[in-house]
């Protein structure tokens, strides 16, 4: 099969870079059945090289499956900031980007409803793993450049679901990686038996 290689720029290309051909190799290489334990550090890689190449070509949503897949393995992809602030922002970028411009568009300054309702809970679930990837980023940053970044982004949607307030933020920051990744959020169809006050989300 074809050789894949990393570059620091742009991940993985497949003699002499031709992304689209790289991309459809490691989607197929990623269909196969996982390999034996020592496997899991290429595969970590490969997943997140899809997942970058994807991000490449603004197919952020797409990312999110394979950001997951990438820190599922025992990596040192799992314990990279780097990797959870592509996975926050490819949310934000892909689902939150595709379901709150169309909310602000359609209820933004209108009388709640019952879809409304059911359309920002939609979105509280994007927010949550935003929250839960950038935090996992926080944790695991020390002195990389984008730290301060991902933590104001942190605060700013932890404070949108907590009524202004960054209260058990920092317990947060210090738990999350004792806890499992959020997974890859299921679309609601009806609305929970109860919701908390809601409020428009802010912009991207």
């Amino acid at each position: 099969g074809p050789r894949v290689r990393m570059t620091p720029s742009t991940g993985y290309w497949v003699n002499g870079g031709d992304q689209d051909k790289a991309l459809l190799a490691a989607k197929k290489y990623l269909a196969c059945p996982a390999g034996p334990p020592d496997e899991e550090d290429r595969l970590a890689n490969l997943n997140l090289a899809v997942g970058r190449m994807l991000r490449l070509k603004n197919l952020d949503t797409q990312a999110i499956p394979y950001l997951i897949k990438a820190v599922s393995y025992s990596s040192t992809v799992q314990i990279s900031a780097k990797t959870y602030s592509e996975l926050a922002d490819s949310y934000e970028q892909g689902l939150y980007a595709e379901q709150s411009a169309p909310y602000t568009a359609k209820f933004a300054g209108k009388e709640e409803t019952d879809e409304s309702k059911l359309a920002l809970e939609n979105i509280h679930q994007v927010i949550d793993r935003m929250i839960d990837a950038y935090a996992r980023a926080v944790a695991l940053a020390a002195d990389e450049p984008g730290k301060t970044e991902w933590m104001d982004t942190l605060r700013s949607f932890y404070m949108f679901r907590h009524n202004q307030s960054d209260a058990g933020l920092k317990d947060l920051i210090r738990t999350v990686l004792y806890q499992p990744l959020l997974p890859l959020p299921t679309p609601l169809t009806s609305l929970p038996p109860k919701t908390p006050d809601v409020a428009t989300p802010p912009s991207p």
